[in-house]
């Protein structure tokens, strides 16, 4: 049997697996198995950093902007899927516009990771107003749910970085 990922739905999943003879069924939840409670840490900015990222963080706080850091790496599949499906999705697109949205590349600046403690990717971190880092994504997750996080990032509150 082949299967088209662009009409593929959880009920057909479902009759498949019934069909190889198991048992299966949906569990909707509010939350993305990726997330994890997060205590609020501060979001480093280190004197190694590039000029790109040094600059973003200080347009953040000059606009009271929260950030989305995205650390990725173009050979990463889930990373590339992240980008097309999840930020590229209309109404991603239209949460980002009052978002410093930061692109890292792992293997262009490897210690920036460290100082995130990056050990896979994709892993995205979104940093409040005050320059918290109160989220963390480390996979791929769909618009829906991106959204969710996006909306939970900041509801007012002054810059603190």
């Amino acid at each position: 049997m082949t299967l088209d990922a662009d009409t593929l739905t959880v009920d057909k999943i479902i009759e498949v697996i019934g069909k190889a003879g198991f048992k299966s069924s949906a569990v909707k939840t509010e939350e993305s198995a990726t997330t994890a409670p997060l205590k609020p840490w501060k979001a480093p900015v280190p004197e190694s950093a590039p000029k790109y990222f040094k600059e973003a963080f200080a347009r953040a706080r000059e606009s009271g902007k929260s950030i989305v850091l995205d650390f990725s790496a173009n050979w990463c599949a889930p990373c590339v899927r992240l980008k097309k499906e999840t930020l590229e999705a209309p109404a991603v697109k239209d949460a980002l516009v009052g978002v410093e949205l930061i692109f890292v590349d792992l293997d262009a600046h490897p210690s920036l990771a460290k100082a995130y403690g990056v050990k896979s990717i994709p892993d995205v971190f979104f940093v409040s107003k005050k320059g918290l880092v109160v989220d963390r994504l480390r996979n791929f997750e769909g618009a829906g749910l991106f959204l969710q996080r996006l909306k939970k990032l900041d509801r007012g509150g002054r810059s603190g970085f």
